[in-house]
């Protein structure tokens, strides 16, 4: 996996073995919200398998407004779903890619600024966020 050989290829061996000792595993059945805007940003991901979609907008709220229509005849269930996945949608995270690193690194950036939901199931590899920033602070000072 691309993540896995880049920390080996450029940080080295001691590195991952760091990582591997905080690492946490996550499964995601298709649908499934992962982080949501404006949740505290407590951990990162690394996608193992799958697809997540990262939208602009609370998901919550297009789901109430979306319902509202359906409860009226002015949509069906399968539009829900249909708009579920394509409203806002602005990225797409596929195999080895790491997602919310950003968020737990930056000083000061203490919540989501966009929804994630599984697109397929998915399978994470989850660091929190204390602990993460202390393993690569750790590799940093190291280093230097």
């Amino acid at each position: 996996m691309e993540f896995f050989q880049e920390i080996i290829e450029f940080h080295g061996i001691d590195l991952m073995k760091e990582l591997i000792t905080i690492m946490e595993y996550k499964f995601l059945k298709t649908n499934e919200i992962l982080f949501q805007k404006k949740d505290i940003a407590n951990y990162c991901y690394v996608l193992l398998e799958g697809k997540i979609g990262c939208f602009m907008s609370d998901i919550k709220v297009i789901q109430r407004r979306l319902k509202r229509k359906v409860k009226r005849k002015k949509a069906t269930t399968h539009d829900l779903d249909n708009k579920m996945r394509n409203i806002m949608e602005i990225s797409e995270y596929s195999k080895g890619e790491i997602i919310a690193e950003f968020a737990i690194l930056s000083d000061g950036l203490e919540k989501h600024t966009l929804t994630s939901i599984s697109k397929e199931d998915c399978h994470l590899l989850c660091f929190e966020k204390n602990s993460y920033r202390n393993v690569v602070r750790m590799f940093f000072i190291k280093i230097l």
